[in-house]
């Protein structure tokens, strides 16, 4: 038995590729390099470039990211026909700048014989952004997150320190103070 012949026309659309993903060893506010790798796509060639006005380089290899600052990277791939994908795009965040120091207010100067309470203003960062206000009562305390106003009691002279700690994890340089305390012995 033979059939008899038939014709039909076939319509084949192609949808274009699958963008990459941009993938960043750390996507926070950080203050070191950041290791940036590109995967996935069409199967063909994979671009990316930094920033919006770069040029499209093609992609080899994971590359480091060190420039302090937002740094926008995008990419792009392209299938064996030469289809290209939508463009993905991550941002890598680094902040290496310190903020500055807190200030403080004591609510007695000097000796006294008064409890003193200290309260902490956070000092500024410019990229990142504050993340807390620390203080440290004595050389060897432990730092503790500054949240509400402090009254130390203990008789005698005591060191207090206080800093302030960017999202990329900067310290600022030390602000410190003594609050000296004596009692009657009367």
């Amino acid at each position: 038995n033979i059939s008899a012949s038939a014709a039909a026309t076939v319509d084949v659309k192609k949808t274009n590729p699958y963008a990459p993903v941009i993938q960043l060893s750390n996507s926070n506010w950080t203050n070191s390099s950041v290791f940036v790798s590109i995967v996935g796509g069409a199967g063909g060639r994979i671009e990316y470039k930094i920033g919006q006005s770069g040029t499209w380089t093609t992609y080899n290899s994971p590359f480091t990211i060190s420039a302090e600052g937002q740094t926008e990277i995008f990419a792009r791939s392209f299938d064996k026909d030469g289809k290209e994908s939508t463009s993905s795009s991550a941002v890598v965040k680094i902040d290496r700048t310190a903020p500055t120091a807190p200030s403080f207010w004591l609510s007695e100067w000097g000796w006294t014989r008064n409890n003193v309470t200290f309260v902490v203003s956070n000092g500024t960062d410019l990229l990142s952004g504050v993340q807390k206000s620390q203080y440290r009562i004595g050389t060897n305390g432990n730092w503790i997150d500054y949240s509400a106003p402090v009254t130390i009691s203990t008789v005698g002279e005591t060191v207090v320190y206080f800093r302030t700690v960017d999202y990329a994890g900067n310290a600022s340089p030390l602000a410190q103070t003594y609050i000296r305390i004596y009692r009657d012995s009367s």
